[in-house]
């Protein structure tokens, strides 16, 4: 049977570093929200989603090949629904390097993250969901980020659901880890599934507005918090805000 995916993204669906070639996306930012869906069951072909905040897909193949991602967000809810594999994420579905290196530094997410498995006669149908990124592969390095996003996945009790991560890919036993340093999410963020748990930092609610929480930020010249907020990056600030309407009777 013949596999395909469907990659959805708030800035792009599809990005991909080859044959020594290195690309920068740098400052960017997407602000809607993300919806994958396929309900294809076929034993000719079986395909998954992925939904990104930002990226759908961002892979590296190539022993010179880099693919560096830095100064950028995703304010958008990211959701797929799928009859095979499918990943979501806050910021990105699904970080993927065979060969190279992928760096994401000074970026943040702060939509949620769901992820529906549809019934399927094929099985393998699973979703990985994290809050920052859905499926993240060895070679990836995540460095000076944070996400907010509740995470959910319903459907299937074989997914994997993480406060920052959904699933860390490591191709063999001597693959090298994901590197995560100075990676944070709050301590509100709630997640539905099987949970998993990589080693980003937990911040107290109390706390989210201190600089001294986010240990590794440069608050100097590349971040800032303003009044009792996140983070927010100086050079990409946030001009688009969600904004929740009540209607009368609503408590704010």
């Amino acid at each position: 049977s013949a596999g395909y995916n469907v990659f959805a993204g708030g800035l792009i669906g599809y990005v991909g570093a080859t044959v020594d070639t290195v690309l920068n996306i740098e400052y960017c930012s997407a602000t809607e929200d993300v919806y994958s869906r396929t309900n294809l069951d076929s034993s000719s072909y079986r395909v998954g989603t992925c939904a990104g905040g930002l990226l759908g897909y961002a892979g590296v193949s190539g022993e010179s090949s880099k693919l560096n991602i830095s100064g950028c967000y995703a304010l958008g809810d990211a959701k797929t629904e799928c009859t095979y594999p499918g990943n979501a994420g806050g910021f990105s579905s699904y970080f993927s390097v065979s060969s190279g290196a992928l760096n994401v530094q000074n970026c943040y997410c702060l939509g949620n993250v769901s992820g529906k498995t549809i019934s399927s006669s094929l099985g393998n149908d699973y979703i990985c969901a994290g809050s920052f990124a859905g499926f993240v592969t060895s070679l990836t390095t995540l460095e000076n980020c944070f996400a907010t996003g509740n995470v959910k996945d319903t459907g299937s009790p074989d997914s994997y659901v993480g406060t920052f991560l959904g699933y860390e890919f490591l191709p063999s036993a001597q693959s090298p880890k994901v590197v995560i340093k100075n990676c944070y999410y709050p301590e509100s963020i709630k997640t539905v599934g099987k949970n998993v748990t990589y080693t980003a930092t937990l911040v107290k609610n109390e706390s989210l507005s201190s600089k001294e929480s986010y240990i590794g930020f440069d608050f100097t010249d590349v971040w800032s918090i303003l009044g009792n907020k996140y983070p927010s990056l100086k050079a990409n600030a946030q001009s688009v805000y969600r904004v929740a309407f009540l209607k009368d009777g609503d408590v704010y």
